[in-house]
């Protein structure tokens, strides 16, 4: 970032510095999301891929059990879980983006879905049971970037996991029993380039 004076920069999703048209050609909210951040007196936005697969390593999948049961002794960690992760953000209209997702029962039906939240919430019936992200543990681990109000995880017992940001992306519990690859998470961006773009660019 050389030259004069503060001045606004882009970087794709392979973290490649692009201009501001290249930026805005490859904005496709079904593909991807973007943040941007106040880096030396710079604005930077970057693109990030919305959907992922990855695999813990040992004592990271320690690590996350233990916060897990920390959280409660009910949760089973020896079954695949299927994680609504929820984050405090107000729309446009002062509510919280999280509450129609924790009020939702539909979720229910898949087995081990929990709802946990980064925020203090009033215990209202609707709402329960949901568990507290203390410090962010989940959320940094899985979601570091502030780009929802609502990710979405499965979590299987070896560590394999599949993550989205945004809504929509509670289909990935339908991955709980299948074998997964690389080539899940490209079928994925696959069936998403077939749909019209949704393109949301407000700089």
């Amino acid at each position: 970032m050389s030259g004069c004076g503060s001045h606004h920069v882009f970087y794709d999703t392979s973290g490649r510095q692009v201009s501001r048209a290249q930026f805005k050609k490859q904005v496709n909210l079904r593909l991807n999301k973007y943040s941007t951040k106040l880096i030396d007196g710079h604005k930077v936005t970057s693109l990030y891929p919305n959907h992922s697969v990855g695999k813990l390593n040992p004592d990271a999948l320690k690590s996350v059990r233990q916060k897990l049961k920390l959280m409660s002794e009910d949760i089973d960690v020896s079954k695949p879980l299927c994680i609504g992760l929820f984050r405090y953000t107000l729309d446009e209209w002062g509510n919280c983006c999280a509450d129609n997702y924790l009020a939702r029962k539909d979720f229910d039906e898949y087995e081990n879905y929990i709802r946990v939240v980064n925020f203090l919430v009033k215990p209202q019936d609707r709402y329960l049971p949901f568990y507290y992200d203390k410090d962010n543990f989940l959320k940094e681990t899985f979601f570091p970037e502030n780009l929802a109000c609502d990710h979405w995880l499965v979590l299987r017992p070896n560590g394999e996991y599949q993550m989205h940001y945004g809504e929509t992306g509670s289909w990935i519990f339908d991955y709980v029993d299948v074998e997964w690859d690389d080539a899940i998470s490209e079928s994925y961006y696959e069936s998403q380039r077939q749909l019209e773009p949704v393109k949301y660019f407000k700089f």
